[in-house]
């Protein structure tokens, strides 16, 4: 994926979304009422879809590829232990914590220089805008985290490049499921790697037997 082929920025927000391109440098605001979207859940799906198809109505925007970055304050984000046993019980504490649908709440581990991060966030959020504008003809490209700088008309096309270089966090391709991770159990895990150990043991004894028996008698 080349920059130059993306040159305009999703920014969505709990408060709806922003949008900046080479045409509109101070950036468009599209602000959803708490009857469309309360606390990331969506409330009306349909009236998010006549918003979103008005709003680009009105400023006459043409279907593009673009990329979306969520918001710190979309995200759920806790640093986590480096050590793996600690993590994963830190990972599971903090996600079991999170308000919303195991099934539609998912989650990422951000690795920075000397520290994991766990960020999790409602996916039905982003693909359902997601879903929306390409429905409309967009393209979205990649849908990352937050990368700690808020866009405005200065700097906008920083923030472009900075999300650009996390499409390893990037939650089209790479999300993790919560409910799946929270099923999971590792005593489990060891139980399904130690069954076929005693199945080849108990087979090796039975044969041990048999050859004893046959050369006795």
């Amino acid at each position: 994926m080349l920059l130059h082929k993306l040159d305009c920025l999703l920014y969505i927000t709990r408060a709806g979304f922003n949008f900046f391109s080479k045409d509109f440098q101070d950036g468009l605001v599209l602000t959803v009422p708490n009857n469309v979207i309360k606390d990331l859940e969506i409330i009306s799906k349909d009236k998010l879809k006549e918003q979103i198809e008005l709003f680009l109505t009105e400023h006459k925007l043409q279907s593009t590829k673009t990329i979306m970055v969520l918001s710190d304050d979309v995200l759920f984000i806790k640093t986590v232990s480096l050590d793996l046993l600690q993590q994963e019980k830190e990972i599971r504490e903090f996600l079991d914590k999170v308000p919303f649908d195991h099934e539609e709440l998912v989650y990422e581990l951000k690795a920075e220089l000397e520290s994991m991060s766990v960020v999790a966030t409602n996916s039905d959020l982003y693909l359902t805008i997601k879903n929306i504008f390409e429905s409309k003809g967009w393209s979205i490209e990649m849908i990352v985290p937050d990368v700690g700088e808020v866009p405005n008309a200065t700097n906008w096309q920083n923030v472009l490049v900075k999300a650009l270089e996390l499409k390893q966090y990037n939650f089209l391709i790479n999300k993790r499921n919560v409910g799946d991770f929270l099923n999971y159990s590792p005593t489990d895990s060891r139980h399904n790697r130690t069954l076929p150990i005693i199945i080849a043991v108990f087979l090796l004894i039975a044969i041990i037997l048999i050859l004893v028996v046959f050369f006795t008698f």
